[in-house]
């Protein structure tokens, strides 16, 4: 399911493309030994959702690794509002050649979609390791939303769990001759949770909202060496609304208790 939309106001010009499909996936594993240890993983390109993992310990430790994840999507209804209008305005007529004089043209263009698309993606792990040293790096996004980390350790317990949900995006734009002002808004919400202790020589936290030119709007960034015990809870969440809105539709992308 998806649209494509195609606006130009004079030189000014808007693209958007969008789709989504009914899915669900998910996976759990498990790993419990002596060795070497390296994992990737990458979650990109669903309805603005992305998880990437790079973990390796590229000496022999002792290595106790369980995750779980979960990823569903749903389709919706989409509507579509599009509005391009065009006013000429005259000053009069010239006595001397009769016909009128252009003073002004001006156009304008208005598309607004709202978007009731829902999407679910959770996270679970436990990390247990002893040895020459693991590295751990791992990041999500929802639309903006992230919460990224990364650490480096000789004896790690971890446990840790991200959730989060996206329902509805509102997507508004206005184009005139001098050029388009787009405006993005979405239903998502985000938690993230971590029980964490470490002996080692890094341990990176880096959380907060990015606006449409991914600067931070707000942001936490958190740096610890050393032995560490760290405890932490983090939510984020967004809510949209319009008078005609059903709001029994919000609880589509509860996870599963």
């Amino acid at each position: 399911m998806g649209y494509d939309i195609s606006v130009r106001v004079n030189d000014s010009s808007l693209e958007i493309h969008r789709s989504i499909q009914e899915m669900r996936f998910s996976s759990a594993g498990l790993v419990d030994g002596f060795g070497n240890f390296s994992r990737f993983s990458s979650i990109e390109g669903f309805a603005g959702i992305r998880a990437h993992e790079v973990s390796s310990s590229p000496r022999s430790g002792r290595i106790g690794y369980a995750d779980q994840l979960a990823l569903r999507l749903g389709e919706g209804p989409v509507q579509i509002a599009a509005k391009l209008q065009s006013n000429v305005l005259y000053s009069g007529s010239d006595p001397n050649f009769n016909e009128s004089q252009k003073v002004a043209i001006s156009e304008f263009g208005a598309v607004e979609v709202d978007e009731k698309w829902k999407a679910f993606f959770g996270n679970r792990k436990r990390i247990l390791y002893s040895g020459p040293g693991m590295s751990v790096r791992e990041s999500y996004e929802n639309n903006g939303d992230y919460v990224k980390n990364s650490m480096e350790s000789w004896e790690l317990y971890r446990e840790s769990l991200y959730q989060t949900a996206l329902n509805r995006t509102l997507i508004s734009a206005n184009l005139t001759a001098h050029g388009v002002d787009i405006d993005q808004k979405s239903n998502r919400s985000t938690l993230f949770m971590l029980k964490h202790g470490s002996v080692g020589r890094n341990t990176h936290f880096d959380m907060g909202r990015a606006d449409r030119s991914n600067e931070g709007e707000s942001r936490i960034i958190e740096d610890y060496t050393g032995q560490q015990n760290i405890t932490m809870r983090l939510n984020m969440g967004d809510w949209i609304m319009r008078p005609d809105d059903d709001r029994g539709w919000l609880d589509c992308c509860r996870p599963d208790p």
